[in-house]
């Protein structure tokens, strides 16, 4: 049981030397600095006597050839003993450094792209906001005179100046509006401006000038001219149509001949039979 204690005591104390830094710096430096003498040990034919008496000879004939022999790799293990983990440190922060700053560069770049689509995006929003803006301005100097007309802004796919359109109750999506058998889709008012991304500005009630609005001259001559809701999409026509049960009138003009101007006002009306 001793025997065998000691045994793993010494193998212990074998292993705690090689594995020491600076023994197996010594022995890798020591075993470089003299390779021909471990060569001719490990390789040469002859004898071991011989061997080692040749090495005696050639590589340890005195004391001051050992010393060198030996102090020469000692000395290279002290020095990189000593200065490589401050060398390993230096380059592991400079590495860490410009890791670091790589990194933040990715990071910055990606920052400015996220800022420029956002500034991109804020931009054109501005230009909206500021066409929004000068349209405002000038339809409230146009409709502070009108205190009897009515507006609403929509999205009107396709939609032209003087079509009528349907819009819905709370809904900013409007359609044309035609004369059908479910009466589903009558006017709510007419277009008397394009906006942009399709929205359309309309009038539903008051007076309205009858040729920015599409109405043909000859029916601005008739006197007491009556409008109605055309079968076709976002279209007009004079009188009702007399195939419908019920017509929606868009309004009239106010005056005998040579009209001006159209007043909305709708109406529903049933047909005569």
């Amino acid at each position: 049981m001793n025997q065998k204690e000691d045994q793993s005591t010494i193998l212990s104390h074998i292993k705690d030397r090689v594995t020491d830094p600076f023994l197996s710096n010594f022995f890798i430096c020591f075993i470089i600095f003299n390779w021909k003498v471990f060569y001719i040990l490990l390789l040469e034919n002859k004898s071991a006597i011989d061997r080692i008496n040749f090495i005696e000879q050639n590589y340890f004939p005195d004391s001051c050839t050992i010393f060198i022999k030996i102090s020469i790799p000692f000395g290279i293990s002290l020095l990189w003993f000593l200065f490589f983990p401050r060398v390993k440190r230096l380059i592991v922060n400079y590495h860490t450094k410009r890791k670091m700053e790589i990194e933040k560069g990715r990071i910055d770049i990606e920052n400015d792209l996220k800022f420029a689509n956002r500034l991109s995006v804020l931009e054109q929003k501005e230009v909206r906001l500021n066409s929004l803006e000068e349209f405002i301005i000038r339809k409230y100097r146009e409709f502070k005179h009108k205190p009897q007309s009515n507006y609403s802004i929509c999205k009107c796919n396709d939609a032209q100046l003087g079509d009528w359109i349907h819009l819905p109750k709370d809904s900013d999506r409007g359609s044309l509006a035609f004369l059908n058998k479910d009466f589903t889709n009558l006017a709510s008012g007419v277009v008397v401006e394009l906006l942009q991304n399709d929205y359309v500005l309309i009038q539903t009630y008051g007076e309205v000038i009858a040729d920015e609005i599409g109405i043909r001259e000859d029916i601005r001559r008739r006197a007491n001219a009556r409008l109605y809701l055309s079968k076709s999409p976002g279209r007009y026509r004079l009188g009702p149509d007399g195939e419908s049960n019920l017509n929606q009138k868009l309004g009239s003009f106010s005056g005998t001949a040579n009209n001006t101007k159209f007043l909305i006002k709708f109406d529903n009306e049933e047909t005569k039979n």
